[in-house]
């Protein structure tokens, strides 16, 4: 079995936390807002990705920016399970991806669009992924070039989850 440690380093006192792929505990407790999902696709391949169809990822470092308003820790959660029932675009990707790192950002009310908007200015989008319910372009990035979370941290506000194989 997988272990993961999830180390919080942002500005609240909360202690890391073992996880594993069977059990996943309390991660940052009750924060609503946006956060970012850097995920690792190890070779290009063609993914179903629900109603969309399938959609040919190249292999490399991806940007998934989401909202969760009922609570952050229950979300990234979710994300890290491989069984799940599968509801959003990003829970058919992430079958195929292992999350990196996660990013979030506190608030009441969604801020994805906007983030997503500064995420296209640098990375490639994957047309129609994640923004059925808004006007955006897309809400997954694909990053050619590095490891996308350099651009990531400056994005002010942003706290980081950094995810670790133990």
């Amino acid at each position: 079995m997988q272990q993961l440690i999830l180390n919080v380093s942002c500005y609240m006192n909360v202690v890391p936390v073992l996880l594993s792929s069977n059990d996943l505990f309390y991660v940052i407790g009750m924060v609503t807002g946006s956060y970012l999902l850097v995920v690792w696709l190890d070779k290009s391949k063609k993914i179903m990705v629900g109603k969309l169809g399938t959609f040919d990822f190249e292999g490399g470092w991806y940007v998934y920016v989401g909202s969760a308003l009922r609570g952050i820790d229950q979300r990234v959660q979710r994300h890290l399970r491989k069984s799940k029932k599968l509801h959003w675009h990003i829970d058919y990707f992430l079958l195929h991806t292992d999350i990196i790192d996660v990013f979030y950002f506190e608030s009441k009310e969604r801020t994805e669009c906007m983030i997503a908007d500064v995420l296209s200015a640098y990375y490639e989008s994957v047309l129609g992924f994640g923004c059925s319910d808004c006007g955006c372009n897309s809400h997954l990035f694909f990053c050619k070039e590095q490891k996308p979370s350099k651009i990531i941290s400056v994005i002010d506000g942003m706290k980081k989850l950094k995810i670790e194989t133990a």
